[in-house]
């Protein structure tokens, strides 16, 4: 479960990025964020990845309070996470296979397990005939979908995506959220970041909409 209550965050004293956020969201549950450019959506994620600190009020994810976190214990926090950026940080010279097995390497899981897990999600997003296929020979959409791979391939608590869909034309921008759907119905809890507002009343999942560093609307 993800907590805001009464969350603040300044900069300066004069930026006020968000302002009195009171919201829960369940674990497991699919969560679109919207609200136009300079909303506060990129600090709200800031929040829940621990990469930054709210000025006051108190965040918690899981079972870990963000405010009273210590910096030895966010790697720990972060490992739990799933993080799909919106230009998909792939590493050009690592194939497809080799960049979603990236995030279990460095927890320095055994060969053969890596292996499965990888073949697993490759499978779920689309792209076992993809494996040893560089980064810049791949469509948008299938950089997109070796990114959640990678994001996923841990089975992080929260999968958070910034824009996952934002370069994409309808048909494939459908068939990712379908790929985020699955990845929620094993368990994760997902929180996307759009613009898409045609997508967004496709699904009927839960929506937070922020307006100048608050919450302007929650439906369901």
């Amino acid at each position: 479960m993800i907590e805001f209550s009464h969350l603040y965050k300044s900069y300066d004293k004069k930026i006020h990025a968000l302002k009195d956020i009171n919201l829960k969201i369940d674990s497991g549950e699919f969560v679109f964020l919207t609200g136009p450019s300079g909303a506060g959506k990129s600090t709200f994620f800031k929040m829940i990845t621990g990469y930054d600190n709210p000025t006051s009020g108190k965040i918690t994810v899981g079972n870990f309070d963000l405010n009273a976190i210590k910096e030895y214990d966010l790697a720990t926090y972060r490992r739990k996470l799933g993080i799909v950026f919106q230009d998909f940080k792939l590493l050009p010279d690592r194939t497809v296979y080799e960049n979603v097995c990236l995030p279990l390497r460095i927890q320095k899981h055994h060969e053969s397990f890596i292996k499965k897990r990888a073949l697993e999600v490759l499978d779920l997003v689309g792209l076992s005939e993809k494996i040893e296929q560089f980064p810049e020979y791949l469509s948008g959409g299938e950089q997109q979908r070796t990114a959640i791979a990678r994001a996923i391939i841990h089975q992080p608590g929260v999968l958070i995506a910034d824009e996952p869909t934002g370069n994409l034309d309808p048909e494939m921008s459908s068939k990712i959220i379908d790929v985020f759907e699955k990845v929620c119905a094993q368990g994760t809890t997902v929180v996307i970041a759009t613009h898409d507002h045609e997508l967004v009343k496709r699904k009927n999942k839960k929506v937070i909409e922020l307006m100048n560093g608050a919450v302007h609307r929650m439906s369901l």
